[in-house]
C-alpha cells in the first residue's frame, strides 16, 4: 500500500526497468515527456502514468515523475549505465547495498528482505 512507504526513503529496486520519483524535493527542472517518452506502470495499485521527466538531484539521472506515485524507485539498470558509479553489495558483510557515485557514499538498508531504502533527509542534511 502506498502510505506504507515513507515519503523520507529512495528505494532501490533491483528488478525495475526505470527510475522514478514522486519528491519534488529530489528532483529539479521538471518537464513533459515527449509522446514516446511517456511511461506507464502496473502496479497493485492500477496503472500509473508518468508523463513528465526531471533530473534527480543526488546522482546523474534522468527520472520519470508523477506526484501521485508511491516513492522514489531508482533502478539497478539505470546505475548500471551509469559512469564513474560503483554498486556493491556483500552479503557476507551486511545486508545493505553501497552506491559510491561523485565522490559520495551512499547505504541502501535492507527493510523487511526484500525491500532496499535510503532515508533522503540523510542525503538533504549531508550536502554541506
Amino acid at each position: 500500500r502506498v502510505n506504507e512507504i515513507p515519503g523520507t526513503w529512495i528505494l532501490f529496486d533491483t528488478c525495475s526497468a526505470h527510475s522514478v520519483s514522486n519528491n519534488p524535493n529530489l528532483v529539479t527542472n521538471i518537464r513533459k515527456c515527449s509522446e514516446d517518452g511517456i511511461l506507464t506502470v502496473g502496479t497493485n495499485g492500477g496503472d500509473k502514468v508518468f508523463d513528465k521527466m526531471e533530473d534527480l538531484k543526488m546522482f546523474p539521472l534522468c527520472v520519470h515523475y508523477n506526484n501521485n506515485s508511491m516513492a522514489t524507485i531508482l533502478s539497478m539498470k539505470d546505475f548500471s549505465e551509469m559512469k564513474d558509479t560503483r554498486v556493491t553489495i556483500d552479503a557476507a558483510l551486511e545486508r545493505e547495498i553501497i552506491v559510491e557515485s561523485r565522490g559520495k557514499i551512499y547505504k541502501f538498508e535492507e527493510f523487511n528482505s526484500s525491500l532496499y531504502f535510503y532515508y533522503s533527509t540523510k542525503w538533504k542534511y549531508s550536502r554541506g
